[in-house]
């Protein structure tokens, strides 16, 4: 087996034949996607070696999430401009592209070189373009990958389980990849690599240990301070913003999981984004 580490757009030009794509074993690890905006954002404003730091640098994240969740809208409406009206789904069960079955009514996955019209093409530019706020829309991506290979070949883990269940996550990845099972040393289980507080890949904290993200994220750009978030403030509504923008694309995982597609994404994601 092997594991095809791949943006989207280079699924189909990696494994463009069933003798290619047979072997490949997709695995997709998502954060939650307010957080993995707040955290890229905090992390190009950090350091001037960062690629986009210079488009962050005189922002705050509130001005920031305004200006690019406004531009993101825009593109995504200009590419709508170009719908045509879609066919009828079939009243019976129909066959996807890869030959597997799909209920009647539910949703075909479509991807590139698999019935991506120039809409939905448009679409993954505008949010692909937007490294920050728009890598986050996971649905849009995602959709490619399961437009090209079966269920069984695209293992979807997520940040939180990973935290929480370290041990149950890896063995989930030896079961899909059929890897014999390692023996973990459960004190490195217990610890936080890469962390706000020491961000490194060799540098590890205690979970206790590691400070409060919103408080970190929470960037006052004008007095180069952190500053606790209030209740109404601009950094609160830009995490409302932000929500707002990624509901509809979170529901269409959950919907994905409610039909045996990909795993179910934790439940504190449903309370946040329902």
């Amino acid at each position: 087996m092997s594991l095809c580490g791949l943006t989207a757009a280079e699924v189909s030009n990696t494994c463009p034949g069933s003798a290619h794509w047979l072997t490949c074993q997709i695995i997709i690890l998502l954060r939650d996607p307010v957080q993995r905006a707040l955290s890229r954002f905090v992390e190009q404003k950090r350091s001037i070696r960062m690629p986009f730091h210079k488009t962050v640098e005189n922002l705050t994240f509130p001005e920031f999430v305004k200006l690019e969740v406004a531009a993101l809208k825009g593109c995504v409406t200009r590419a709508a401009s170009l719908q045509q009206p879609r066919p009828q789904l079939p009243a019976g069960p129909t066959q996807s592209t890869r030959g597997q079955q799909r209920a009647v009514g539910e949703e075909p996955l479509v991807g590139w070189g698999l019935g991506l019209d120039i809409v939905r093409w448009m679409e993954m530019q505008c949010y692909s373009r937007s490294n920050i706020i728009g890598w986050s829309v996971y649905d849009v991506f995602l959709e490619n990958y399961l437009a090209h290979f079966p269920k069984e070949q695209v293992l979807v883990l997520y940040t939180d389980d990973l935290s929480t269940q370290p041990l149950e996550s890896f063995q989930r990845v030896e079961a899909f990849l059929g890897a014999p099972p390692h023996l973990y040393d459960n004190s490195v289980l217990d610890l936080v690599f890469n962390s706000n507080d020491c961000y490194h890949w060799r540098c590890a904290r205690k979970k206790g240990d590691v400070s409060n993200q919103t408080s970190l994220l929470a960037v006052n750009s004008e007095e180069g301070h952190q500053q606790q978030p209030s209740r109404n403030g601009p950094f609160t509504q830009a995490v409302s913003r932000l929500v707002d923008l990624y509901r509809p694309h979170v529901r269409r995982l959950f919907s994905w999981a409610e039909q045996g597609r990909i795993a179910p994404p934790p439940e504190r994601w449903k309370r946040l984004y329902a």
